[in-house]
C-alpha cells in the first residue's frame, strides 16, 4: 500500500474540499505506525494521540497480544516522534499487567507544567464486558492514572483512582478513549478534563461523564454525567463562550447521529443533550479537538473525525466547524474503506494529525498516522472587514430532504409545467436535485421552500448551484415574504420578492431582480442582468448581502449589483429553490430529458455583534458621593482621631445593626456602635466590650453564626494582639445575647497567623461555617496566599487552615465568598495586591472542598476588600475600594451592580456607583454592606469623606437599586461611560 501523503496531495485534498467535490481514497492516507502481527502483538486498537508542550508527538494504542478482542492480555503501548511525525521511535510499553486487560488510553497534556497524564482502565483478562455489566465477573472495571515528566520517555507506575472517580453502583467504566483537554479560559482555567462513560448496575444504560483535576493531575474527582443514556465513548472540546461540548457515541440504533451535550460549569453538570444530525455514525468512537481559537474577526476552528457512514465502519472523514460546532462546513476523507476509531491533535506547525484505525479488508489491520491541513470552509469572502455567524444552513448530505427545514412543493401548475414532489430529492452525494422530466403530455419539475420553517431578514444568503444544460429551463434561488410583496404605500419595505439568482437563458448570463407593490397594475420591479463567462458550466455561488440600507448581490464572491430599489425590504422572508419551464431558455420539446438543477448547499449568515467592551467605557457610572442626604456618620473623625476599617452585621429583625472598627489604620480595636433603626442613628456601646478587646488589633470583623444549641451568636475576630503583626493570632470576643453583653474567648492561636482576620464567613449546606482570610508566605514572607478553615460548631473551634489560592504575581488577599442564586456554586472574589491588574475570582462546585484556578474578574470589579449582597430583584451589589486600571474613580468607595452570570461569564456588569469620595488618595474601603427589608442597601466604610483637618470617619451611604435605575433612565446625562461626576 502507498501510504505517504505528499504536499501535492495536501493541496489536492484542500482544493477538492473547498469546491465541494467528493474525494475518493482507495488506500488509507498516512503512515502505518502499528500493524497487525508486529512486535508479538496480534492486533493494535484504540488510538490516542497527543502533542506535548515541547512539541513531541505521542501515539498511544492498545497492544492486544493474543486476539483482536476487547478482553484478554492487553497492554498500552506508545511511539514518539520529535519531528511532527516524519520519523518515529521504537515501540515502548507504557503499562502491562500480564494476562489482564490494560486499555482505553485517554491522554491529556498539562500546558502549565508540561506533565503528560494518561488515564486508563483495567480488568481481569478473563472478565468480559457483558459479564462485568451483568455483575457476573470475578473483578470489576478499575481506573488508573500514570504520568510522564520527560516528554513521554518514561512513565510513572500506574496508580489506581477507582474510588475517587467511580460510583459504587457503576459496573462498566471506560476512559475516553482518545484525549482529554485542559481548560484555557474562565473560572476553571487550568482544569484537566477527561471524558469517560459508565453503566449503572442492573440498567444496561450507558451514560457519558467526565472526571477532572484542579491541581494539575495530583488528584482526580468525578464530574457530571449526561442527563440521558444511550451514549458512551466521548470526547470533549472547550467552546469560545466558555462552555464545554461533549461529543458522544450514540447507541440509539434508529438515529445514526452523534449526540452532544453542554456544560456551563467546567463539566460539573451537563444539559441540552441532543443529536447532531450533520455528524452521521455507524455506532463508533470519534474524536474532536480545537484547532485554533477565534481571533479578531477570524472564527475559531474545531476538527472532528469518525467513520462517516450510517451503515458500517468505513469512510474515515475529518470535518471542520468554524462556528463552534453548530455546523460542519468542510471535510476531507482520509480513507473510503474500512476504518474505525480515531484520535485528533494539532501539530506545532498548525497541521491536523489524525491517528486512526484502517485497512483494506477490515478496519483493524493497522493504525495510521496522517497529517492534513485543516479542511477549507466556505465563509463569505465579501463584504470584507465583517465577522459572521452561520445561523442556518442545509448541506443536503442526508438521505432525504429535511422536512424540518423544507416544504417540498407538489401538484402545482407553474408556467409551462407542473411542480411535483417526486422531482425534488437528494442524490446521496451531498446535493439537492430539482429534476425536470416529461410525464405523459406534461412536463414536471421540482421546487422546495422554507415557508413557516425558516424565515429571517437581513444578513448574507448564499447557495452553490449547478445549472441544467438543456433548453427550456428556468432555475432560481429567491426569497419571498410570507404575506406577499407588500402594498403601494410602503414601496417594498413591507415585502419584496428578492431574486438572488434566476437563469431563464441557456447563455452565460443570470439575473438579479426585485419585485414589489404586488403583482397587479401597480407592480414594480428592478433588475440586473449579469454576463458571466462560463456560468452555465460547473458549480457557482450566488449570494446576497442584505442590510436595512441596501442589497448587494454576488456571483462567485464578486459583487455584481448594488441597489436600494423598492425601499429595501424590512420583513422576514423564506427561501425558495425552484426549477421551472419557460420559453426564454428555448423550447423544452427540444430538450433531452431528464435534466437537473443541483444545489450543493444553502447558508445564511448574520453579522456578529460587536463584542462587549470591558473597561472604563463599558459601565455607566452614577455619582452619589456628593449627596449628603444619603450619608450617615457612625463615628466622626477629628484632627487627632482616625476612625478605621469597619465591618457591620444586620440581625434577623431587619433593623438592628452593629458596626465595629479600629482606631488608626490597622490599629487597635475597642469601638462598637449599635443601631435599632436600620442604620439611620447609632449609639456607641464601647463600655460593653471586655477590657481585653482594646488590645485586639487590625480590622475587627463581626459575624453572626448559629451556635450548637441553635442560639444566634455574634463574633468579633481581629488579626492579632498587642504589637502589630504579633501573636496571639485571631483574638475574638463573643456575644450570646444579641450584642447586649460580650466576653473574651481564647484566641485561635499560632496556626491562624494572618495579615487580617476573616474577611468572609459563609454557612455551608451541612451547617458548618467557612472562614476565609489571607496570610504571608514565600521567601521572607513577601508573598500572600488565601486560606480557608471550617468551624463545625458556630465559631467555637476551627479546622487547620488550608491554602486555596496562591498567585505569586498577583498577591491575592481579602477574599469575599458568596453563593450562586441556586445555591450550588460558590464564588470567591479576591483583592489583587500588586495593583497592576484586575482583581481575582475563583469558583467551587463542591462546598469549598476544591476551588478553580483564580482568574481575572471583569474590569468593573477590580478593587480592594469586596463585600456585597443580593438585591430583592436578584442583582448583586458589591462595594469596595476602586482600584480598576485606568478608572477615573480609582481610590474612591464604589459599588458594582450586575448579575452572578455577569461575573461567572466575565461580562462587564450593568453599572457602577460612586458612593463616597476619598480626599486622601486611596485610603478607604473595608466595607460592611447590608440589605434592609425595604430594599435599602447600607454600605459602610472608613474614609476622609470631606475636606478639612478632620481625619477619617466611619460613614455609610444608603440607596436602593430602583433609585439608581431611575436616575439612569430619567437623567441620561449621569451616564458618564466611566467618567466620574462632581462630588
Amino acid at each position: 500500500m502507498k501510504l505517504s501523503l505528499t504536499p501535492n496531495l495536501f493541496l489536492f485534498l484542500s482544493v477538492l474540499t473547498a469546491v465541494g467535490c467528493a474525494v475518493s481514497i482507495a488506500e488509507p492516507i498516512g503512515t502505518p505506525l502499528y500493524t497487525q502481527g508486529d512486535n508479538g502483538f496480534h492486533t493494535y486498537r484504540i488510538p490516542a494521540l497527543a502533542v506535548t508542550k515541547q512539541g513531541t508527538v505521542l501515539a498511544f494504542c492498545e497492544g492486544r497480544k493474543t486476539s483482536g478482542g476487547d478482553s484478554g492480555d492487553i497492554a498500552i503501548v506508545l511511539r514518539r516522534s520529535g519531528d511532527n511525525g516524519d520519523t518515529w521511535g521504537e515501540q515502548q510499553v507504557v503499562w502491562d499487567d500480564p494476562g489482564n486487560t490494560s486499555g482505553n488510553p485517554c491522554v491529556v497534556v498539562d500546558r502549565d507544567t508540561g506533565v503528560i497524564w494518561l488515564l486508563m482502565t483495567w480488568n481481569r483478562g478473563d472478565d468480559h464486558e457483558k459479564d462485568i455489566i451483568a455483575l457476573r465477573s470475578k473483578d470489576t472495571r478499575r481506573v488508573f492514572v500514570s504520568h510522564s515528566e520527560d516528554d513521554g520517555q518514561t512513565w510513572s507506575p500506574a496508580t489506581e483512582i477507582t474510588s475517587e472517580v467511580k460510583q459504587e453502583n457503576w459496573t462498566w467504566y471506560a476512559t475516553g478513549p482518545g484525549s482529554g483537554i485542559q481548560l484555557q479560559q474562565g473560572p476553571h482555567k487550568g482544569r484537566l478534563v477527561i471524558p469517560c462513560d459508565h453503566i449503572e448496575a442492573k440498567t444496561n444504560h450507558y451514560y457519558s461523564h467526565v472526571i477532572y483535576s484542579n491541581d494539575h493531575g495530583n488528584t482526580w474527582r468525578l464530574g457530571g454525567r449526561t442527563p440521558n443514556h444511550q451514549v458512551n465513548e466521548c470526547e470533549v472540546v472547550e467552546l469560545a463562550d466558555g462552555r464545554l461540548m461533549l461529543n458522544m457515541r450514540n447507541y440509539d440504533r434508529d438515529k445514526k447521529y452523534r449526540q452532544v451535550a453542554f456544560s456551563e460549569d467546567g463539566g460539573m453538570t451537563w444539559k441540552d443533550q441532543a443529536f447532531d444530525t450533520e455528524l452521521i455514525e455507524p455506532l463508533c468512537q470519534a474524536s474532536i479537538t480545537r484547532h485554533h481559537w477565534p481571533a479578531g474577526d477570524a472564527p475559531g476552528a474545531i476538527a472532528f473525525s469518525n467513520p462517516a457512514s450510517k451503515d458500517q465502519r468505513v469512510n474515515m472523514t475529518v470535518r471542520a466547524s468554524f462556528d463552534e460546532g453548530r455546523s460542519w462546513s468542510a471535510s476531507t476523507v482520509l480513507h473510503t474503506g474500512p476504518s474505525a476509531y480515531s484520535s485528533l491533535a494539532v501539530l506545532p506547525d498548525g497541521q491536523l494529525a489524525c491517528l486512526y484505525e484502517a485497512g483494506e479488508k477490515h478496519p483493524y489491520e493497522s493504525i495510521v498516522f496522517a497529517r492534513i491541513p485543516l479542511p477549507t470552509p466556505f465563509l463569505p469572502s465579501l463584504p470584507e472587514g465583517r465577522s459572521w455567524d452561520l445561523v442556518w444552513q442545509d448541506e443536503f448530505d442526508g438521505e432525504a430532504i429535511d422536512e424540518g427545514k423544507w416544504e417540498v412543493i407538489g401538484d402545482s401548475p407553474r408556467r409551462d409545467g407542473f411542480w411535483v414532489k417526486e422531482d425534488a430529492f437528494l442524490d446521496g452525494e451531498g446535493n439537492l436535485v430539482l429534476r425536470t422530466k416529461k410525464d405523459g403530455d406534461r412536463y414536471t419539475s421540482g421546487a422546495v421552500r422554507t415557508r413557516s420553517k425558516y424565515e429571517s431578514a437581513y444578513g448574507y444568503w448564499e447557495a452553490r448551484c449547478e445549472f441544467p444544460v438543456q433548453p427550456g429551463h428556468w432555475p432560481a434561488f429567491w426569497l419571498m415574504p410570507p404575506k406577499g410583496i407588500g402594498s403601494l404605500e410602503q414601496a417594498g419595505q413591507d415585502g419584496t420578492e428578492i431574486d438572488i439568482m434566476e437563469k431563464p437563458w441557456r447563455e452565460d448570463k443570470i439575473q438579479h431582480a426585485l419585485h414589489w407593490n404586488g403583482y397587479g397594475e401597480h407592480h414594480k420591479s428592478e433588475g440586473k442582468i449579469a454576463d458571466i463567462p462560463g456560468v452555465s458550466q460547473g458549480w457557482h455561488t450566488f449570494g446576497l448581502w442584505w442590510t436595512p440600507e441596501e442589497y448587494v448581490f454576488y456571483v462567485d464572491g464578486k459583487e455584481a449589483w448594488r441597489t436600494a430599489a423598492g425601499g429595501v425590504c424590512r420583513v422576514p422572508v423564506y427561501i425558495k429553490l425552484t426549477e421551472e419551464i419557460g420559453d426564454w431558455g428555448g423550447d423544452i420539446a427540444e430538450a433531452a430529458l431528464p435534466d437537473t438543477f443541483r444545489v450543493d448547499y444553502v447558508r445564511v449568515y448574520q453579522e456578529k455583534p460587536a463584542p462587549d467592551k470591558d473597561g472604563p467605557e463599558a459601565l455607566p457610572l452614577v455619582d452619589l458621593s456628593g449627596d449628603t442626604a444619603r450619608q450617615v456618620v457612625i463615628a466622626a473623625g477629628t484632627e487627632t482621631v482616625y476612625q478605621g476599617h469597619p465591618t457591620t452585621v444586620l440581625l434577623p429583625d431587619g433593623k438592628t445593626m452593629f458596626a465595629v472598627w479600629c482606631i488608626e489604620h490597622g490599629g487597635l480595636a475597642g469601638p462598637m456602635a449599635k443601631s435599632i433603626d436600620g442604620g439611620l442613628t447609632w449609639t456607641r456601646i464601647d463600655d460593653r466590650m471586655p477590657e481585653g478587646f482594646k488590645t485586639h488589633r487590625n480590622c475587627p470583623s463581626i459575624y453572626r453564626m448559629e451556635g450548637p444549641d441553635g442560639v444566634e451568636w455574634l463574633w468579633v475576630f481581629s488579626a492579632c494582639t498587642g504589637e502589630k503583626g504579633g501573636p496571639p493570632y485571631m483574638p475574638r470576643i463573643l456575644s450570646e445575647d444579641g450584642g447586649d453583653s460580650w466576653r473574651e474567648m481564647e484566641p485561635l492561636g499560632d496556626k491562624f497567623n494572618c495579615v487580617m482576620t476573616f474577611s468572609s464567613v459563609l454557612r455551608l449546606k451541612n451547617g458548618t461555617y467557612l472562614g476565609m482570610y489571607h496570610r504571608r508566605s514565600g521567601p521572607e514572607n513577601k508573598l500572600l496566599e488565601v486560606v480557608q478553615t471550617i468551624s463545625p460548631d458556630g465559631g467555637l473551634t476551627w479546622s487547620d487552615p488550608v491554602v486555596v489560592a496562591t498567585v505569586p504575581d498577583k498577591m491575592p488577599c481579602e477574599p469575599f465568598v458568596f453563593r450562586f442564586p441556586d445555591g450550588n456554586e460558590l464564588c470567591c472574589l479576591m483583592r489583587e495586591n500588586t495593583h497592576k491588574g484586575r482583581s481575582l475570582m475563583m469558583f467551587s462546585n463542591d462546598e469549598a472542598q476544591s476551588w478553580s484556578t483564580p482568574v481575572d474578574t471583569p474590569w468593573g470589579l477590580s478593587g480592594d476588600r469586596h463585600m456585597g449582597v443580593y438585591a430583592p430583584d436578584g442583582r448583586l451589589v458589591i462595594a469596595f475600594r476602586d482600584r480598576a486600571p485606568d478608572s477615573p474613580t480609582s481610590g474612591h468607595f464604589v459599588a458594582w451592580v450586575g448579575t452572578y452570570d455577569d461575573i461567572r461569564n466575565g461580562r462587564p456588569g450593568q453599572y457602577r456607583i460612586k458612593l463616597l469620595h476619598s480626599h486622601v488618595g486611596s485610603d478607604c474601603g473595608y466595607p460592611g454592606v447590608e440589605l434592609l427589608p425595604d430594599g435599602t442597601i447600607v454600605a459602610t466604610t472608613y474614609i476622609k469623606y470631606r475636606e478639612g483637618k478632620a481625619k477619617h470617619s466611619v460613614v455609610s451611604t444608603r440607596f436602593t437599586l430602583e433609585e439608581i435605575d431611575r436616575i439612569l433612565n430619567d437623567a441620561p446625562d449621569v451616564k458618564h461611560s466611566g467618567r466620574g461626576g462632581s462630588h
